[in-house]
């Protein structure tokens, strides 16, 4: 995650509000140590921890109590360093700073609800303009998201990317094996030339580093979707099934991107139905859970 002096406000407000936590603002160290278990900088971020430190104290969002003897503050603008928040202790938001917390939250709330819905319009599209062979997976996983049925999003957030593999693997001549793993298919299906030209380097690699986000959903859906019997319910959250949606239209649009216009048109020949077609078909259909 790449984080923000905002981001450590936030962070610091949520600790300071809980007395097991509250010590996190004691000092530079303590502040450092909370940003890194939080996943606001990497382990060796230290420098940059400091550096909002300094920016949040010189707009008076952050406050200290205390200064080590014969410290003398820094003036207004000079870039903290690590060195600079250790001499200091005690540290306190101010009302400007827990108000910036509040604010840094809101609009969180607001790019998750956007997020959420870039995947529901991105899923319409591939039912809509997608292969007919991703029909029931993306139809599924649409519902299972709207009625939260969190394991069951999982479970067909991996059919709808071993669908698509399967499909764009077939428009290019090439038939899986139906044992093929899904990391294996999404590296074949990912590596098919596009409109007839080979692929660099780059592209070759990009493939091999997407087959790998492929196999972390499969072990998802593994571990917390529907698929597999287990001996225990599946404990996956809203949270899970959200991002495994998303990474399966991700990973499925850029499979069926390499095949243009080839989908369209082809149905167009053959008559057959769309994606969306086939799902409101079997929406229709007697007895029909959707």
């Amino acid at each position: 995650m790449t984080g923000t002096a905002s981001d450590l406000a936030e962070l610091l407000d949520r600790l300071a509000r809980s007395s097991a936590t509250e010590g996190a603002l004691a000092s530079g160290v303590t502040m450092v140590g909370a940003a890194q278990d939080a996943g606001l900088v990497a382990v060796g971020g230290e420098e940059t921890v400091a550096h909002w430190i300094g920016c949040l104290v010189d707009d008076g969002r952050l406050a200290y109590r205390s200064t080590s003897g014969g410290s003398t503050p820094l003036p207004r603008g000079v870039t903290w360093s690590y060195g600079e928040t250790q001499i200091h202790h005690h540290y306190y938001l101010t009302e400007s700073g827990r108000r910036d917390a509040a604010e840094t939250r809101r609009l969180r709330a607001d790019n998750h609800v956007l997020d959420v819905i870039m995947t529901e319009r991105a899923i319409a599209s591939l039912l809509r303009d997608g292969p007919s062979a991703i029909a029931e997976p993306a139809g599924a996983l649409q519902r299972a998201l709207a009625e939260d049925r969190h394991p069951e999003a999982i479970g067909a957030a991996k059919e709808l990317v071993e669908s698509s593999c399967r499909a764009a693997l077939l428009a290019g001549g090439i038939a899986a094996a139906p044992t093929q793993g899904l990391a294996a298919l999404a590296k074949s299906a990912l590596s098919l030339r596009s409109s007839g030209v080979e692929l660099g380097e780059l592209q070759l690699g990009l493939a091999r580093r997407l087959a790998g986000v492929a196999d972390v959903l499969g072990h998802l859906r593994n571990e917390a979707g529907t698929g597999h019997g287990r001996a225990a319910p599946s404990l996956a959250t809203r949270a899970d099934a959200e991002l495994a949606a998303a990474v399966a239209v991700m990973l499925s649009r850029r499979v069926l991107s390499g095949l243009g216009e080839a989908w369209p048109q082809s149905r167009e020949e053959s008559g057959a139905p769309s994606g969306q077609d086939q799902a409101e078909q079997r929406q229709a259909e007697p007895g029909s859970s959707g």
